[in-house]
Protein backbone atom coordinates (compact mmCIF):
# COMPACT_ATOMS: atom_id res chain seq x y z
CA UNK A 1 0.00 0.00 0.00
CA UNK A 2 1.56 3.09 -0.97
CA UNK A 3 1.41 5.99 1.45
CA UNK A 4 0.70 9.70 0.78
CA UNK A 5 2.26 11.81 -1.52
CA UNK A 6 3.13 15.43 -1.29
CA UNK A 7 3.53 17.53 -4.46
CA UNK A 8 5.44 21.00 -4.73
CA UNK A 9 5.83 22.59 -7.59
CA UNK A 10 9.34 24.25 -8.89
CA UNK A 11 8.99 28.03 -7.49
CA UNK A 12 7.97 30.63 -10.06
CA UNK A 13 11.08 32.60 -10.95
CA UNK A 14 12.68 35.64 -9.36
CA UNK A 15 11.94 38.91 -11.25
CA UNK A 16 16.03 39.08 -12.12
CA UNK A 17 15.49 35.52 -13.44
CA UNK A 18 12.75 35.80 -15.04
CA UNK A 19 14.27 38.85 -16.62
CA UNK A 20 17.80 36.42 -17.43
CA UNK A 21 15.18 33.98 -19.12
CA UNK A 22 13.21 36.65 -21.80
CA UNK A 23 16.54 37.76 -22.79
CA UNK A 24 18.06 34.22 -23.00
CA UNK A 25 14.68 33.39 -25.50
CA UNK A 26 15.52 36.31 -27.73
CA UNK A 27 18.68 35.21 -28.71
CA UNK A 28 17.04 32.83 -31.08
CA UNK A 29 15.09 35.39 -32.36
CA UNK A 30 17.64 37.72 -33.05
CA UNK A 31 19.78 35.09 -34.54
CA UNK A 32 17.37 33.71 -36.65
CA UNK A 33 16.52 37.70 -38.08
CA UNK A 34 20.83 37.86 -38.35
CA UNK A 35 20.74 34.69 -40.35
CA UNK A 36 17.83 35.92 -43.29
CA UNK A 37 19.50 39.63 -43.49
CA UNK A 38 22.84 37.67 -43.98
CA UNK A 39 23.90 38.46 -48.06
CA UNK A 40 26.75 35.55 -47.99
CA UNK A 41 24.94 31.88 -47.80
CA UNK A 42 27.71 30.68 -45.67
CA UNK A 43 27.06 32.92 -42.92
CA UNK A 44 23.44 32.47 -43.60
CA UNK A 45 23.95 28.82 -42.97
CA UNK A 46 26.21 29.00 -39.75
CA UNK A 47 23.81 31.53 -38.19
CA UNK A 48 20.48 29.03 -39.19
CA UNK A 49 22.92 26.45 -38.21
CA UNK A 50 23.32 28.22 -34.55
CA UNK A 51 19.62 29.09 -34.04
CA UNK A 52 19.08 25.39 -34.53
CA UNK A 53 21.68 24.57 -31.83
CA UNK A 54 20.53 26.74 -29.28
CA UNK A 55 16.96 25.33 -29.75
CA UNK A 56 17.99 22.49 -29.19
CA UNK A 57 20.21 23.41 -25.90
CA UNK A 58 17.08 24.94 -24.84
CA UNK A 59 14.88 21.89 -25.56
CA UNK A 60 17.71 19.88 -23.53
CA UNK A 61 17.50 22.25 -20.13
CA UNK A 62 13.62 21.87 -20.01
CA UNK A 63 13.49 18.48 -20.61
CA UNK A 64 16.82 17.59 -18.71
CA UNK A 65 17.92 19.90 -15.98
CA UNK A 66 15.09 22.17 -15.32
CA UNK A 67 13.13 19.99 -12.52
CA UNK A 68 9.09 20.55 -12.46
CA UNK A 69 8.30 19.30 -9.48
CA UNK A 70 9.59 17.81 -5.86
CA UNK A 71 7.77 14.63 -4.44
CA UNK A 72 7.90 13.57 -0.71
CA UNK A 73 6.16 10.40 0.44
CA UNK A 74 6.85 6.80 0.41
CA UNK A 75 10.24 7.15 2.10
CA UNK A 76 12.03 9.11 -0.51
CA UNK A 77 11.88 12.78 -2.19
CA UNK A 78 11.71 12.92 -5.75
CA UNK A 79 13.11 15.47 -8.30
CA UNK A 80 11.25 14.92 -11.65
CA UNK A 81 11.93 16.32 -14.65
CA UNK A 82 10.06 16.05 -17.98
CA UNK A 83 11.76 12.90 -19.29
CA UNK A 84 13.99 12.02 -16.31
CA UNK A 85 13.70 11.31 -12.09
CA UNK A 86 15.92 10.90 -9.63
CA UNK A 87 14.55 9.20 -6.04
CA UNK A 88 16.55 10.39 -3.00
CA UNK A 89 15.91 8.17 0.55
CA UNK A 90 14.69 10.20 2.83
CA UNK A 91 16.01 8.02 5.43
CA UNK A 92 19.55 9.50 4.30
CA UNK A 93 18.62 12.72 5.04
CA UNK A 94 20.53 14.69 8.08
CA UNK A 95 19.04 17.88 7.99
CA UNK A 96 17.04 20.38 5.69
CA UNK A 97 16.07 24.18 6.35
CA UNK A 98 15.31 26.95 4.79
CA UNK A 99 18.64 29.61 3.26
CA UNK A 100 19.47 31.54 1.06
CA UNK A 101 21.92 33.49 -0.34
CA UNK A 102 23.85 35.88 2.02
CA UNK A 103 23.69 32.64 4.54
CA UNK A 104 24.52 30.02 1.51
CA UNK A 105 27.79 32.18 0.76
CA UNK A 106 28.35 32.62 4.49
CA UNK A 107 28.83 29.10 4.91
CA UNK A 108 30.18 27.34 1.94
CA UNK A 109 31.64 30.45 0.20
CA UNK A 110 31.30 32.64 -3.01
CA UNK A 111 30.25 29.77 -5.85
CA UNK A 112 30.71 28.98 -9.30
CA UNK A 113 27.30 27.42 -11.44
CA UNK A 114 28.19 24.32 -13.33
CA UNK A 115 25.48 23.29 -15.52
CA UNK A 116 22.06 25.51 -16.90
CA UNK A 117 22.15 29.41 -15.53
CA UNK A 118 20.53 31.93 -16.43
CA UNK A 119 17.23 30.34 -18.53
CA UNK A 120 14.34 29.32 -15.97
CA UNK A 121 16.72 29.60 -13.05
CA UNK A 122 20.31 27.67 -12.35
CA UNK A 123 20.00 24.33 -12.76
CA UNK A 124 23.23 21.32 -12.18
CA UNK A 125 25.98 22.05 -9.67
CA UNK A 126 27.32 24.95 -7.25
CA UNK A 127 30.93 24.57 -6.83
CA UNK A 128 32.30 26.15 -3.33
CA UNK A 129 35.18 26.60 -1.69
CA UNK A 130 34.13 24.24 0.72
CA UNK A 131 32.12 21.54 -1.30
CA UNK A 132 29.58 20.57 -4.40
CA UNK A 133 25.89 21.52 -4.03
CA UNK A 134 23.58 20.05 -6.20
CA UNK A 135 21.41 22.91 -7.36
CA UNK A 136 17.82 23.09 -8.60
CA UNK A 137 17.36 26.67 -8.07
CA UNK A 138 14.63 29.07 -9.64
CA UNK A 139 15.16 32.09 -7.21
CA UNK A 140 17.52 33.05 -4.87
CA UNK A 141 16.01 33.08 -2.01
CA UNK A 142 13.71 31.74 0.13
CA UNK A 143 15.65 28.43 -1.10
CA UNK A 144 15.61 24.98 0.91
CA UNK A 145 19.27 23.52 1.34
CA UNK A 146 18.84 19.49 2.44
CA UNK A 147 21.87 17.68 3.45
CA UNK A 148 22.56 14.14 3.53
CA UNK A 149 24.54 11.22 5.26
CA UNK A 150 26.75 9.99 2.41
CA UNK A 151 26.35 12.55 -0.79
CA UNK A 152 26.35 16.25 -1.64
CA UNK A 153 23.69 18.80 0.00
CA UNK A 154 20.93 19.62 -2.44
CA UNK A 155 19.89 22.90 -3.03
CA UNK A 156 16.19 23.68 -4.24
CA UNK A 157 13.34 26.34 -4.98
CA UNK A 158 10.02 24.52 -3.97
CA UNK A 159 6.64 26.67 -4.23
CA UNK A 160 5.79 26.73 -0.45
CA UNK A 161 8.87 26.52 0.41
CA UNK A 162 7.68 26.47 4.63
CA UNK A 163 5.07 23.66 3.55
CA UNK A 164 7.84 21.54 1.73
CA UNK A 165 10.28 21.30 5.30
CA UNK A 166 7.22 20.53 6.85
CA UNK A 167 6.46 17.97 4.55
CA UNK A 168 10.26 16.51 4.73
CA UNK A 169 10.11 16.33 8.25
CA UNK A 170 6.92 14.61 8.90
CA UNK A 171 8.05 12.16 6.19
CA UNK A 172 11.61 11.60 7.38
CA UNK A 173 11.80 8.30 9.64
Amino acid sequence: MQGRIVRFRLAPMSRPIAWMTVGCLCLPALLLIAALGAPIPPVRALLSGTVVLVLLLYLGIWLFLRPTRFEIGDGELRLLWPLRAQRLPLSEVTRAELTDATRLRAEFGRGARFGAGGLWGGFGWLLTPRGKLSMYVSRSEPMVLIRFRARQPLLITPEQPERFLAALTAARP
